[in-house]
């Protein structure tokens, strides 16, 4: 006899990367499923960013919410309307595609969505927001990325 779980299903976009081997991958650092998991009591489900491995509607029918999360990848320019420029690099194409369109469908749906750093700036590019590809480029800007070796803390829920 099976028993249909209550957990929530929450979908974390990764990225494509190329790790040390030269293997293409796909990922979301343990942070996102970790905070998914402890903060929300969900399960953490990765949505490669590969168009072609899946339907963004299937996507939209199984998930409980979304999670953009932040990568360094930027989104690239052809997506809000400015040229290309290989200083603003790396891109990763399939990210865009699959992120966009889930963007797109999640509001359709009414699912909830949460964007970190590139996650917002692809819900705001999902409907026809432009970006600034180096913020910290402009006058009185901090550049806001940790520095190489620090560490990034996962909050606890309180009890």
């Amino acid at each position: 006899m099976s028993r249909k779980s209550t957990r929530k299903t929450i979908g974390i976009v990764g990225t494509h990367e190329v790790n040390a081997h030269g293997t293409p991958s796909q990922r979301a650092a343990d942070s996102y499923p970790i905070a998914v998991s402890r903060m929300l009591g969900a399960t953490p489900l990765i949505i490669p960013s590969l168009p072609e491995t899946h339907e963004i509607a299937h996507l939209v029918e199984i998930l409980d919410g979304v999670v953009l999360t932040g990568a360094r990848p930027n989104v690239h320019p052809y997506e809000w309307g400015a040229e290309e420029d290989e200083a603003h690099a790396p891109f990763d194409r399939g990210r865009d595609q699959v992120a966009l369109a889930l963007v797109r469908a999640a509001v359709d749906a009414a699912l909830p969505l949460f964007g970190i750093c590139r996650g917002f700036q692809e819900m705001s590019v999902a409907y026809g927001g432009t970006l600034h590809p180096e913020i910290r480029d402009l006058p009185d800007r901090m550049n806001r990325r940790a520095h190489e070796g620090e560490r990034h803390l996962i909050a606890s829920p309180v009890e």
